[in-house]
């Protein structure tokens, strides 16, 4: 029995349902089997007994064996299909009439074991036998050891037995099952592996009989120490009879074991081959909906009702908003829109030749069409059918790599990214155009060719000026690891916007060193070095730089939107056009401490913000200590503002000096506190800045509580900001119609504009019965000299902002409203009722959907 209840408990990993617990008086806590006992009974594999008993140690008979093999295969689902053709549907119809002819054959193995090898009339005989063995009177030490050993026998015997039957019932349940293995190959393959490990655990049970059975035949025929009467029943010809029933057991049991691994090696294949049709299928899903809809917002002011709470009124619009987000009057119309979309799979494509040229995914697309009905198309109320297609591209790979990695190679399509150098054609993170890079690689020796044009043709029979075709080449040599010498050329249109550059990089150990050189067709010619070393914790740079006036014509590096010099990204370039100069950086990690400094020294010429001569310095320390992390720091420049235009692109040098102290959530001494304390002293405008903030979120038995507080000053302005608020929600209560609450405030006041916000609301997550849910709800806001209508996105408990729901000055205001909502199932009633201090608007909607 312990075997029967561990395999129902493997098998029933293939269902994908959960279950509840059930509870046997004889099963105690702690037991080895509980938890697959209350599995399979919570599953209505097995019932128990009347009196509320398991009786696991009870033997099992073929009937109750057969019962519960039948409730097992009855759970299992035919798992969906996805769409296949008629080659693919005759295929598998024949591999599963091969399955079905194996499983006739393995139910004929089963049979003659059934009725050859351990019929009733022999387990019978054998117990009678071994009835007479253990009944017998001991004449000696040694015929007591042989009734122990024959007492052990009865129990294998009854074991194997039992399990044999168990067998029998799982295989003719299955075979009873064969025609949708198809459709449920994948929980078939685990029922058989789990059927597999039946067989060999069977299998070692007759094994142990033989070992018995030898060991009681020897004991049988030894010469007892006295002379006695063999005891009756013991014959030779009775223990020879016991060891070939054993034997012909395990040489059927060896055939089903063979017969099963066949069959899981067929359902393996049929896997396979329907795990290929699912991933190119085209699929069609979509939804039908019934909505009736009625809106009365006469005289609203249309305030932004999405700052109350989330409803299904509702504009579910992204944030910032543009646009008053309110209620519109809409007269009381029953709607149903059919929305319907047809998806291919995601193609795989591969060209022609060994298989080089293989792309995952390459392509697909779906479509989406959306049917509205009735629609009021005008005056005269003729009804019709509004039709929206949509053809979305989901994924095409407009650019290809042909024979990658090889030692020729080309990149081909409309989204060349690629890099020669950092200033010379760097386009490996934002496509410069359209064309063809090819790559040859001869040794150490690779050389790059690139041809194409930013600007692309519309229409070939048409003239179109500037179309900035491109085309160069970059030779590079690698004779040893960590050494680079390149040169190259770029050329667009025509040789007066012409580059080209060398540049140079090596490492060694921990030291590395990297510059270029490049001049263009106007003769400007620019460089840099930068080198870097790194000792254990310890780290060092330097650079030298003398960029000259370049354009992005003559260079090709661009980002998103096409412009050289970049502040962000991996297309930007390492230092401003029109600049010269040096700087040094150090960083070191000394156990807790972290230290890092930089000086930077440079010029600045026409194009950039902060024309003229410069100098920058600045350092940081830093102690990590107990989850939290203090940073100081001072840092000046030889300008009047309090930041200064860097040298490379988007770097602000900052004249201050202040220190933080952070105790993040992650890690925290005190669980689910976040503290920011920080103070920052601009030097050159001699203003302060000051903020400190903590949130702290917790669960306290079934109550979520999340707490908020924050102090901004800055001098500034000067402004000062202080914001607090609280919010809770429980989890439903074990009581009748199960209900849970919500509820939150919050407000801030910045100068002389403020806010206020404050919520409640009651869901019975079970009210009447299941799947039945009634909520509802009230807020509040209220706004100073601030504007009602637009809004940001939602900061009402983020302590790190400074605002709640808009820091966009207008005349303020107050809005309030209330809703209940209904749930059943898929059907969805909604009412809510809004008010603006004087006018009402009031929304009611009756909807259902049915998705496909």
């Amino acid at each position: 029995m312990k075997k029967v209840v561990m395999l129902l408990a493997g098998l029933l990993t293939v269902l994908a349902m959960g279950f509840a617990s059930a509870q046997f008086s004889d099963v105690p806590a702690g037991h080895w089997a509980k938890e697959a006992v209350e599995r399979i009974a919570a599953e209505g594999i097995i019932l128990g007994f009347p009196d509320g008993t398991y009786r696991g140690n009870e033997n099992l008979t073929r009937y109750q064996a057969a019962m519960i093999i039948y409730r097992l295969l009855e759970k299992l689902k035919p798992a969906q299909m996805a769409s296949m053709d008629k080659e693919t549907i005759t295929a598998l119809r024949n591999a599963v009439q091969e399955l079905a002819a194996e499983l006739a054959s393995l139910g004929v193995r089963v049979s003659a074991l059934e009725d050859n090898a351990a019929t009733k009339g022999d387990v019978a005989r054998l117990e009678k036998m071994i009835a007479e063995l253990k009944a017998a009177p001991p004449a000696n030490t040694g015929n007591a050891s042989q009734a122990a050993a024959t007492k052990d026998l009865a129990d294998r015997v009854e074991a194997a037995a039992i399990s044999a039957d168990t067998a029998l019932a799982q295989v003719q349940a299955l075979q009873g099952k064969v025609d949708t293995v198809s459709a449920q190959a994948a929980a078939n393959s685990d029922s058989i592996k789990a059927l597999n490990e039946l067989a060999v655990m069977l299998n070692q049970d007759v094994l142990s009989l033989q070992d018995r059975v030898t060991a009681l035949e020897k004991n049988a025929s030894a010469p007892a120490p006295v002379a006695t009467t063999a005891p009756a029943g013991a014959s030779a010809a009775d223990l020879q009879a016991v060891r070939d029933y054993v034997t012909a057991v395990r040489g059927d049991l060896v055939n089903v074991s063979n017969k099963v691994s066949a069959l899981e090696a067929n359902v393996g294949d049929m896997q396979d081959r329907i795990a290929s049709l699912e991933h190119g299928a085209f699929t069609i899903s979509g939804s039908l909906a019934l909505q009736y809809r009625s809106v009365e917002a006469s005289g609203f002011a249309g305030y932004d009702v999405d700052r109350l709470f989330k409803s299904a009124f509702s504009t579910g619009g992204k944030k910032p908003v543009t646009v008053a987000e309110g209620l519109a009057t809409k007269p009381g119309q029953t709607d149903a829109t059919l929305t319907l979309k047809l998806q291919s799979g995601k193609l795989t494509g591969t060209s022609k030749g060994d298989g080089v040229n293989t792309y995952e995914n390459a392509f697909q697309f779906s479509f989406t069409g959306k049917w509205k009905d009735p629609a009021d198309t005008d005056s005269g109320g003729t009804y019709g059918k509004t039709i929206t297609p949509d053809l979305v591209v989901d994924k095409v790979s407009t650019t290809f790599t042909i024979a990658k990695d090889q030692c020729l190679s080309f990149v081909f399509g409309q989204s060349l990214k690629t890099k020669f150098t950092e200033y010379v054609f760097d386009n490996d993170a934002n496509s410069y155009g359209h064309g063809v890079v090819g790559t040859l690689k001869a040794g150490f020796v690779t050389v790059t060719g690139v041809y194409g044009n930013k600007t692309p043709i519309v229409d070939p029979d048409e003239a179109v000026a500037g179309k900035d075709y491109f085309y160069g080449i970059r030779a590079a040599i690698s004779p040893f690891d960590g050494f680079k010498l390149g040169g190259s050329y770029l050329m667009q249109d025509s040789a007066a916007n012409a580059v080209w550059g060398a540049d140079l990089s090596a490492k060694l150990g921990p030291l590395g060193l990297m510059g270029e050189y490049f001049k263009d067709s106007a003769n400007v010619t620019s460089y840099y070095v930068k080198a870097d070393a790194k000792f254990g914790d310890f780290s060092l740079g330097a650079n030298y730089r003398n960029i000259g006036a370049i354009t992005s014509a003559t260079v090709f590096s661009n980002d998103a939107s096409g412009n050289f010099i970049t502040s962000s990204g991996k297309n930007a370039a390492p230092f401003r056009a029109s600049s010269n100069g040096f700087g040094v950086n150090l960083g070191a990690k000394l156990g807790i401490f972290s230290l890092s400094a930089y000086y930077d020294k440079y010029t600045l010429a026409a194009a950039n913000t902060d024309v003229g001569s410069w100098q920058a310095y600045g350092g940081e320390l830093g102690l990590k200590l107990a989850g939290m992390q203090l940073t100081g720091y001072y840092k000046t420049h030889s300008g009047a503002a309090d930041s200064l235009e860097g040298a490379a692109p988007g770097q602000k040098y900052k004249a201050a000096y202040g220190a933080n102290l952070d105790h993040p959530a992650k890690g925290a001494i005190v669980p689910g506190l976040h503290a920011y304390l920080g103070y920052d002293k601009a030097t050159k405008s001699n203003t302060t800045d000051i903020e400190a903030y903590a949130d702290y979120t917790n669960k306290f038995s079934i109550v979520n509580v999340e707490l908020l507080g924050r102090y901004h000053s800055n001098s500034a302005g000067p402004t000062t900001t202080t914001k607090f608020g609280a919010k809770l929600a429980t989890d439903p209560l074990g009581i009748i119609f199960a209900p849970s609450f919500k509820g939150g405030y919050v407000m801030r006041t910045t100068g002389s504009n403020s806010e206020s916000y404050w919520f409640a609301g009651l869901a019975f997550n079970k009210f009447l019965c299941d799947h039945s849910v009634l909520e509802g709800g009230y807020a509040s806001y209220t706004g100073a000299n601030v504007n009602m209508l637009l809004g940001k996105a939602d900061k009402a408990f983020d302590a790190a902002s400074d605002y709640i729901y808009t820091d966009a000055s207008g005349s303020g205001g107050k809005l309030s409203g209330w809703y209940v909502g209904w749930a059943y199932w898929d059907l969805h009633f909604d009412y809510a009722n809004f008010t603006d201090g004087t006018n009402n608007a009031q929304a009611f909607q009756i909807k259902y959907t049915v998705n496909f």
